[in-house]
């Protein structure tokens, strides 16, 4: 029983390696500010603290980093679906999600409990948030890599959920404990959502690795040349539903109004800000409109479209609708926002808000634009080697 408990604890830790990189690098920032404790002891009270500040502000930051490592490490290197060797290894064995992880549980528990206090105490207690700096480095790398997880499993109301709550806690960050506070509720969501991930239904077809993606072999319907390989069959993408659009729209509005909120509203210049947005929408919006386009173009030229009489081509043109109502929509709102002296922290992400959503919401998607868009396919944008071609 001993050594079963001792060799789960040794799987969720990080390498020997590691772990004493971590401690020497501590030790190192400890024993500095030891050493400089001792020499300006002299000082006066005012000149000491503020001379040995930054050897306590690294040594609290040195101990945060760890256990945001920790949670990194932990996601990362016992999740399956961020292990390719280890997911297909299990895919071939009797493993069933009600059963214990080989390499061990994924799911935070006493280990982790254990760790993130002894590096909260580590952290010191110079100021009164100290302590809790490592817990806040340790939920926040949590739940973002637990987001990506539960995306990638297709989990929506918990991310979402998720994602909110990071939001709050960010716009709460002037106080950490209320930060600790509302992440630390968050964490039945995270268990909840790592515990379904495990379900093997739920992994996606593909590999979370950048090096298992890197060195893939090609698909043969790349190999095939133009218009071959492109005209291809395809499995067909999942789209964005509309509970989805709603929702990272006002995730986008959410984290607008939740990072800036700390700044002082003196020096927000709120003209070049609305400035600045319309600008920034007409950007995003000529992307979209570019990422459509660059391999379909229109069915004839604008010289032609003048000598026919065919100025619009509904089929085709229909991709433009939405980049233009987006960027309407903008400048309308940012001007009534400036009318009606409405605060920066609020008109600007309702106004980003509502520029996610019509431009996420407002047809056709993608996979449409393909099949129905009245287009012709542009071989000058598809690159294709030499020799790839079929010989017939």
């Amino acid at each position: 029983m001993m050594r079963r408990t001792i060799r789960s604890v040794l799987r969720v830790l990080p390498p020997l390696w590691t772990i004493v990189t971590f401690l020497s690098c501590y030790l190192a920032v400890w024993g500095l500010a030891e050493f400089f404790r001792g020499v300006l002891s002299g000082l006066p009270p005012h000149t000491f603290a503020s001379l040995l500040k930054p050897f306590l502000v690294i040594e609290m930051g040195t101990a945060t980093v760890g256990a945001a490592l920790f949670a990194f490490w932990r996601i990362r290197s016992l999740h399956p679906i961020a292990n390719w060797e280890y997911r297909q290894w299990l895919e071939r064995t009797p493993w069933t999600p009600d059963r214990p992880l080989p390499m061990g549980s994924v799911l935070p528990g006493a280990v982790d409990v254990a760790v993130v206090a002894v590096l909260c105490w580590m952290a010191g207690d110079v100021w009164w948030f100290s302590s809790f700096m490592p817990l806040l480095g340790y939920l926040v790398v949590l739940i973002i890599l637990s987001c990506v997880i539960l995306g990638f499993t297709r989990q929506r109301a918990v991310l979402y959920s998720l994602l909110f709550a990071l939001g709050l806690a960010i716009r709460l960050a002037a106080s950490p404990l209320f930060s600790v506070l509302i992440l630390a509720a968050a964490l039945p969501l995270v268990l909840l959502g790592l515990q379904r991930s495990l379900d093997p239904k739920r992994w996606p077809d593909y590999a979370l690795s950048l090096q298992k993606l890197s060195t893939d072999a090609k698909p043969a319907s790349k190999e095939l040349g133009w218009p071959f390989g492109y005209l291809g069959p395809r499995p067909a993408p999942r789209l964005v539903c509309w509970p989805d659009t709603l929702a990272i729209s006002l995730l986008i509005g959410w984290f607008l109004h939740a990072l800036p909120s700390h700044a002082d509203p003196r020096e927000v210049n709120e003209h070049g800000m609305v400035g600045f947005a319309v600008v920034l929408a007409g950007i995003i919006a000529l992307c979209r409109v570019v990422g459509y386009t660059v391999k379909h173009s229109a069915p004839i030229s604008p010289l032609g479209r003048l000598l026919t009489g065919r100025w619009i081509i509904p089929r085709y043109d229909r991709v433009f609708v939405a980049s233009l109502w987006a960027v309407s929509a903008v400048f309308v709102a940012e001007v009534l926002v400036e009318s009606l002296a409405v605060p920066a922290a609020v008109g600007q992400p309702a106004v980003a808000a509502l520029f996610a959503f019509l431009l996420l919401a407002i047809g056709p998607s993608y996979r449409n634009w393909q099949l129905t868009g009245g287009h012709r396919i542009n071989p000058a944008n598809i690159r294709s080697k030499a020799g790839t071609y079929l010989e017939v």
